[in-house]
């Protein structure tokens, strides 16, 4: 997994995206992640029964694909 991905699953799992989904969006807009591409992390992560960093990673990379 690369470092940068790592990074931001890290920030995405903090933040608690199922409580803070503004805030996800906030990030991940000032990060430049297209709005499509937003919208599948966070709906994947919602979905997700455990959360972490490892899972969240695996999402963001899968969503580059």
């Amino acid at each position: 997994m690369n470092i940068v991905i790592e990074a931001h699953a890290n920030k995405l799992a903090t933040l608690d995206c199922n409580l803070n989904t503004t805030s996800c969006h906030l990030y991940l807009d000032n990060c430049h992640f297209p709005v499509n591409i937003q919208d599948k992390i966070l709906n994947s992560v919602s979905k997700l029964q455990v959360v972490s960093v490892e899972n969240i990673a695996q999402i963001i990379d899968h969503c580059y694909d």
